[in-house]
């Protein structure tokens, strides 16, 4: 992670003088801060170069990073890398400015390199639609499916549509035994994203199947999260709490055991779980009648659920 800024005057609005690199215009080029951090432990820049050239400040941070990509620890930000240097920003102008190393040249063809070789992922992905596919998050649903998140218009923009004054907790009735429920063939393995989860139509409802790929372990519930109504359960993040498997609303954070779906920090929300077989590369899942888990959830008839 890096943070940086340029600043065209003096004024420094920028405040390129806090950041990993940052740059402020001279009337002869430009001063080069290195090694400055905001947030809850700020530190200043150093400045290590002044009235440089635009190729020479390039250069020179250019040198910098790479020095520190290959000398830092893990997840390190630039200055605490540099506080536990030893010989600290003395000892890093000599590598990167003097070449007490004698690696200049190399720091900057390895900066080459990684410039060479660099593909925006998420640039992949829009222009592959094999790889757009996996971050489909319904499977199956219909053009003509309400979206799990209503939006209105105002001002010209879109927004997520206001809530209800009060949403009601839903208390889960007593279905028929599951004896009488039956196994649907849902989606194939290779659809549903590992740790992650995907929604798919069942009736007038969705049900989330969430691969639970750390664990080894596959999981089927509703896919509407009891607290607003919101079709987004196959969005959320999979964890363990203890050694229970857990999913979390992306919208609020409304935690529910996926065995039982048990709220695990509001204990006046559930969700219905459902028992979950692979065969043949194919996911199944035991279900009641679609109609009765829609009248359970509050979604028959049209009804504003889209669980």
């Amino acid at each position: 992670k890096f943070k940086s800024a340029v600043s065209g005057c003096i004024r420094e609005c920028a405040e390129a003088q806090n950041k990993d690199f940052g740059i402020i215009a001279t009337e002869q080029g430009w001063n080069v801060y290195l090694g400055g951090n905001g947030g809850s432990n700020p530190c200043h820049g150093h400045l290590v170069g002044q009235d440089m050239s635009d190729d020479e400040a390039i250069r020179l941070i250019d040198r910098y990073l790479m020095f520190y990509i290959q000398t830092a620890k893990p997840l390190q930000r630039t200055a605490r890398w540099l506080e536990e240097l030893d010989g600290g920003i003395d000892y890093l102008k000599g590598v990167i400015i003097d070449d007490s190393l004698g690696i200049c040249a190399q720091l900057e063809n390895d900066m080459q390199q990684l410039v060479d070789t660099y593909q925006c992922e998420w640039k992949a992905v829009v222009e592959n639609p094999v790889l757009r596919a996996s971050f489909t998050a319904a499977a199956t649903a219909s053009p003509d499916k309400q979206p799990a998140l209503p939006f209105i218009r105002e001002r010209g923009q879109k927004r997520p549509a206001d809530w209800r004054s009060a949403t009601p907790v839903t208390f889960l009735t007593t279905m028929p035994s599951d004896n009488h429920w039956q196994w649907q063939q849902l989606a194939a393995v290779d659809t549903v994203p590992q740790d992650g989860g995907l929604a798919v139509d069942y009736g007038e409802v969705q049900i989330a199947l969430y691969h639970f790929a750390r664990r080894g372990e596959w999981y089927a519930t509703q896919n509407t999260c009891p607290h607003r109504k919101e079709a987004l359960l196959a969005r959320g993040m999979l964890g363990s709490q203890g050694d229970e498997p857990k999913v979390a609303c992306p919208m609020h954070k409304k935690t529910f055991s996926l065995r039982s779906g048990e709220g695990l920090n509001d204990p006046d929300y559930r969700i219905r779980t459902f028992p979950v077989q692979i065969r043949e590369g194919q996911v199944w899942v035991k279900l009641p009648p679609a109609a009765l888990l829609a009248q359970e959830l509050g979604c028959a008839g049209g009804q504003s659920c889209a669980a």
